[in-house]
């Protein structure tokens, strides 16, 4: 699994009422039957902290702009995964990368209410 790759996951999950675009966060160097990945959606929550923005580009082949909902990282066994529909840039990989630490991290707190 290519870290920053997007796929469409093949079934709805526990916080996706329908199937969507998955972003692999999953270090590359890890093999499991399993990959951790965050879900992206259209809905914008209007500035959220936890949230990414990303524009649709031929490279990532969104369809409209989406957002990585780093809230709702998640694991999925990797038979769930759809096709590939592109790759993200790395400039956002990176951004979503750094909202997910920033949600662990025992430092200073992120402003859901931003």
């Amino acid at each position: 699994m290519e870290r920053g790759r997007i796929y469409l996951m093949a079934e709805r999950g526990d916080y996706t009422g329908k199937p969507r675009p998955v972003v692999v966060m999953q270090n590359p160097n890890v093999q499991l039957e399993s990959v951790i990945v965050v879900p992206l959606t259209s809905y914008d929550a209007d500035g959220s902290p936890i949230r990414v923005e990303i524009e649709p580009t031929l490279e990532n082949g969104l369809q409209k702009r989406s957002f990585a909902m780093c809230d709702k990282i998640t694991t999925l066994p990797k038979a769930k995964l759809g096709i590939s529909i592109g790759t993200m840039d790395i400039g956002r990989l990176s951004e979503i990368k750094q909202v997910i630490v920033d949600l662990v991290d025992e430092g200073e707190a992120l402003d859901e209410t931003a």
